[in-house]
């Protein structure tokens, strides 16, 4: 948990906004580093979700909170509660991902997404 809390801090105190490359799975501590970011790009294959109720896991990171915020209190119980997954363009549809790409390119979409943020100063933030 120290460990999260110290991420969390990181990406809260950024000066310039940070962005989430999506492949494969995003769960448990995945989704909340990503849901933690200001921009997410993921690829058209790639799931996300909170899977730690499966297992009794709770969740303690902080991410629980923001996914609220960003998908209304039913849309985040529904992921809390029952575990599920999240496919890419569901998280489309939800507002959690900004870009649905083809497989293999989110890396180099969000880099290229970020790029422009690279040369300006903070204080533009």
């Amino acid at each position: 948990m120290e460990h999260g809390l110290l991420l969390l801090g990181f990406a809260t105190a950024h000066k310039k906004p940070t962005v989430a490359a999506v492949n494969g799975y995003a769960v448990a501590g995945g989704f909340e580093l990503a849901i933690l970011c200001d921009l997410r790009v993921m690829e058209e294959t790639a799931v996300m979700g909170l899977y730690g109720r499966r297992f009794g896991v709770p969740l303690t990171d902080g991410g629980t909170v923001r996914l609220q915020s960003m998908v209304g209190l039913s849309r985040a119980l529904d992921l809390i509660l029952t575990g599920r997954a999240l496919p890419a363009k569901e998280a489309f549809e939800w507002g959690i991902a900004n870009r649905i790409v083809a497989c293999g390119t989110a890396l180099g979409q969000a880099i290229n997404l970020a790029i422009p943020w690279s040369n300006s100063h903070r204080s533009a933030f």
